[in-house]
């Protein structure tokens, strides 16, 4: 960290140490309110977090990666994000909500509707399909199996193992984006301004729970259905429950209002800022030794450094970093397990004569001249049947209306 002490400071400018280094600060009081002229410095803003914000969504802001959400860390940055603070004519906002009272209360419904749809599904899953997942280990059934019913197996076995892949992988990525908001959150407290950091904690856990239960489960219902089709259908749906709390999901109802790239540019400008904590694997935990040096060489540097030491320590990430691998840890093991399934669960795949049928037209040409001829066969037989059939009925209608034949007596003709 550079330190640079402007000697020719002619404003009379107080020194003040903050964040990684020291800022200035002007020697006249700061009003309370957070309305001021638009051409004003941002010397003059009290509130840093402001200036950030301000300089994120600003037209010469700096191009910084989006950061993703979901349902909880909009709950859990929900308070700082909606307060309208006005700078000047202009009003800032971290979200964008709906203006209208009535649109805000049902896009708030329906995101509860989505968390009790997260919490219920995965647990009443995992009930229902557990005891029939125990009873259908057998480890010779794959021998019955003809080849339409080895196709619903095999595909089965490819979504459970690609959706518990995906569920490590999102996993991940959860991960990733939480250290962020982490770091965010805690910077926001860490000035005053309100976050629920519980509900962090809360989004780790519901996503490591409804990733571990839903693949449990997967188990049980891909290898419970008959055919293709509903093999399809049910891991197309428990994909789409696996991520129904993000933003860019199918049921977004905070498309609008967390903008991905916003908040990334104000994660931006608070880090550059300084006014974020160290990220955990910053290399700011040092030996003693390195601190006594530090100490002797710059006293303030080496109080940054040990404030730093300090706020990694009580880094907010550390909990939900633990969910996520213990998490991680029990899809692993479900991976593995899914490798064998074929071999040891029974499937209820039911024999398709209709695909069976194809397949022969598929790898044995002959069958399809054989079914021809006797399709043709039958249709002859069927059409000379059908003709006299016809000259029956004719002739026995005739009789009935009363015609005449001449030359012959009416029960010999019949």
């Amino acid at each position: 960290l550079c330190i640079r002490l402007k000697s020719n400071d002619s404003q009379g400018r107080k020194m003040r140490p903050h964040g990684s280094g020291l800022t200035k600060m002007p020697a006249r009081a700061v009003s309370d309110t957070r309305a001021v002229d638009s051409d004003e410095s941002e010397d003059s803003i009290d509130d840093e977090t402001v200036v950030a914000l301000k300089a994120a969504v600003g037209p010469e802001s700096n191009v910084a990666d989006s950061l993703d959400g979901n349902i909880y860390k909009f709950f859990a940055l929900l308070d700082f994000g909606t307060e309208q603070r006005k700078i000047g004519a202009a009003t800032l906002q971290l979200f964008n909500p709906p203006a209208e009272l009535s649109t805000r209360v049902i896009m708030y419904i329906g995101l509860l509707s989505i968390i009790m749809i997260q919490l219920i599904t995965p647990i009443a899953l995992f009930g229902a399909n557990i005891f029939e997942l125990v009873g259908n280990i057998d480890l010779g059934a794959w021998k019955e199996y003809d080849s339409t019913q080895w196709f619903v197996v095999i595909l089965s076995w490819a979504f459970l193992f690609s959706f518990i892949l995906y569920c490590y992988n999102g996993l991940s990525c959860d991960h990733e984006n939480m250290k962020k908001t982490c770091r965010l959150a805690e910077g926001l407290a860490n000035r005053g301004q309100p976050v629920r950091k519980w509900i962090l904690v809360a989004d780790a856990f519901i996503n490591s729970y409804v990733a571990v239960f839903l693949s449990i489960a997967m188990f049980a219902v891909l290898y419970n259905e008959e055919d293709a089709q509903g093999v399809v259908m049910d891991a197309l749906a428990l994909t789409f429950i696996l991520s129904i709390d993000d933003i860019a999901s199918d049921l977004g109802f905070l498309a609008d209002v967390w903008d991905s790239g916003k908040v990334g540019r104000f994660y931006a400008e608070m880090d550059r800022r300084g006014l974020l904590p160290p990220e955990a694997d910053e290399n700011v935990q040092e030996d003693d030794s390195d601190v006594e040096a530090a100490m002797l060489a710059n006293a303030v540097h080496a109080a940054d450094k040990l404030q730093k030491k300090a706020m990694s320590a009580l880094n907010l990430d550390k909990i939900p970093a633990r969910i996520y691998g213990c998490a991680q840890v029990v899809l692993l093991f479900l991976l593995l397990l899914s490798i064998p399934t074929p071999f040891y669960l029974t499937s209820a795949a039911r024999k398709d004569p209709h695909l069976h049928r194809l397949l022969d037209y598929v790898f044995n040409p002959s069958a399809w001249a054989n079914h021809s001829a006797a399709q043709a066969m039958a249709g002859n037989v069927t059409a000379a049947a059908d003709a006299a059939t016809h000259v029956g009925r004719r002739l026995f209608r005739e009789v009935v209306e009363g015609e005449v034949i001449t030359g012959k007596q009416l029960y010999v003709e019949i």
